[in-house]
Parts: C-alpha cells; sequence; structure tokens
C-alpha cells in the first residue's frame, strides 16, 4: 500500500522584494542588506521573536569588538564562509543586516546568479536561546512546553547568519544588492529568459555576462 507524500507549503520571494543597486565607481559589488529576524511573525517553527531580543547578545559583541557572527549558505556550518557580515542592529521591523559577497567563493556567485535572474534571498539565523516563553491561545506565558502553544523567542544570542532559499522565517530576506554596472546585460538576459523570449540568445548572453 502506497503513501501519500507530505503537502508541502512555498513560499516564493519575489524580485520586487530585492532592490538591485550598481556599485559606483571604485567600489565593489556584492554588498547585500536585508532583514535576517522579523518581529512578532509566527515562523515555520512555530517560534516568534520579540522586539529587543537581539539587543543585548550584540551589545555584547560590540563592546568585546568580538563581530564573528559568519556568513553561510543554508547553514553549512563546515563549510567556507561565502561573505561577511558588517553590521547588525533592530529596528521597528526586526533585525537588519548588512553584508558583503565574497565572489571567490562559488556559493556566492551562485547568490549572485539567482539575485540577477530575479529570484528572491532568503535569510535565516542561528542562535542560542537565552530567554523565552510558551504562550497559549489566551496569552497566558508558561515557562513549560504547552499544548498548542507557540514559542516566544525573548532574548537570543545570535550565533550565525545563513542566506537561505527557503528561509523559516518568511518576511526575512534580502531587501537590496549592490552589483557592477557590466551586470546589467545579465539582468537583460534572464528576463528575456524568464519571458520565453529567444532562450538561446538570452542563455548564451547570461554565460557571456556572468564570466565577466
Amino acid at each position: 500500500m502506497s503513501q501519500s507524500l507530505p503537502k508541502l507549503e512555498h513560499h516564493a520571494l519575489t524580485f520586487e522584494a530585492c532592490e538591485i543597486k550598481y556599485a559606483a565607481e571604485g567600489d565593489a559589488a556584492g554588498e547585500i542588506e536585508g532583514y535576517a529576524s522579523i518581529f512578532g511573525e509566527l515562523d515555520q517553527g512555530n517560534d516568534i521573536v520579540v522586539a529587543g531580543a537581539f539587543k543585548k547578545s550584540l551589545r555584547e559583541r560590540k563592546k568585546a569588538e568580538r563581530w564573528d557572527i559568519p556568513m553561510f549558505f543554508g547553514h553549512a556550518h563546515a563549510s567556507v564562509p561565502i561573505g561577511v557580515w558588517t553590521d547588525f542592529r533592530e529596528d521597528q521591523k526586526g533585525l537588519r543586516c548588512k553584508g558583503k559577497l565574497i565572489f571567490e567563493t562559488p556559493e556566492a556567485r551562485q547568490v549572485r546568479a539567482v539575485i540577477i535572474a530575479g529570484g528572491g534571498m532568503g535569510i535565516s539565523i542561528g542562535y542560542r536561546t537565552r530567554k523565552h516563553a510558551y504562550v497559549t491561545a489566551d496569552g497566558k506565558r508558561h515557562d513549560e512546553w504547552q499544548m498548542n502553544a507557540h514559542r516566544e523567542l525573548i532574548e537570543v544570542d545570535l550565533a550565525e547568519c545563513s542566506l537561505t532559499a527557503m528561509p523559516m522565517c518568511r518576511g526575512a530576506q534580502v531587501t537590496s544588492a549592490k552589483i557592477n554596472a557590466g551586470d546589467d546585460a545579465a539582468i537583460r538576459a534572464m528576463r528575456a529568459l524568464n519571458h520565453h523570449l529567444d532562450a538561446e540568445l538570452a542563455m548564451r548572453a547570461l554565460a557571456r555576462a556572468l564570466e565577466s
């Protein structure tokens, strides 16, 4: 007797969600900005991060001059980081982050290609929970796990921050990316390919653009 496969729910990150910026003359491409976490949003792990959850951890790192939060792709902790994070700060929406892709790594080049193609790129965090509570439907908070309750993350220690195609927090994504002016040809090629306009010519143009 065959078993039916579980139904997957997919969330698409759109091109419009990511603003493409061109690097100024003398600047290197690869800078990205976005949100690593969104406050008040129930993620796919049944967790909600509250505002202020990261402040103590980030303050401690800044004081110790220990900004060692690696950028991985897909939480591949055993791999070489694909970039560096340069800033984290909380705003009213969530945990805002800035960083730079290192194009010497193949994964960073693949991320660049996805962004150029008009695909969205999500951001996902790895962390250690310091304080949390379980909140039931009646709004009451509990120290121990409760049936049908979600977990509220009150204080967390940010350990790493990854780029990923399917983030746990659906609103956490890259919102802007800086590319070289020469990538404009690749953007046009991919848009042509996405709209099925002369696919063979589009693929050739894309290959030439990405080789540069």
